[in-house]
């Protein structure tokens, strides 16, 4: 039954819509993005991570502070977080525009995750996302 209700509720969000990407203008798909607190967590999560190959982790998920990369051929498809809310915006940003970052770089806690967005190619920052 609340399955039911939560597929419901995310058709009638809109899920997939085409919005204007707020620093760079034109259409891109936005992933869609919940959150909820749990067991005194902040967990959140975005994207599709239906058929996911590699999974990356940032953080310690032993210590209930990480982030969860969902890449499917490469592609950055979804993110799980728990305890790292701002990390779901850039997050965000590289799934709508099928980004495919260097895993290791998404690993690691010193890369800022925004500046991933600034070493995509230009075919990549350009292409709308397709929905899954």
């Amino acid at each position: 039954m609340a399955a039911r209700r939560a597929l419901r509720q995310r058709q009638q969000a809109g899920h997939g819509r085409r919005q204007e990407h707020p620093r760079r203008g034109g259409g891109v798909r936005r992933p869609h993005w919940f959150w909820s607190d749990q067991f005194g967590l902040n967990l959140q999560h975005c994207g599709d991570a239906h058929g996911w190959d590699r999974l990356v982790v940032r953080g310690s998920v032993a210590e209930s502070d990480f982030i969860a990369f969902y890449l499917a051929g490469g592609v950055l498809r979804a993110a799980f977080t728990a305890e790292r809310g701002g990390d779901v915006y850039a997050a965000k940003e590289l799934i709508a525009r099928q980004a495919a970052p260097d895993p290791r770089r998404l690993a690691d806690e010193d890369v800022d995750l925004m500046d991933l967005m600034d070493e995509l190619p230009e075919a990549a920052e350009a292409a709308p996302s397709g929905g899954n």
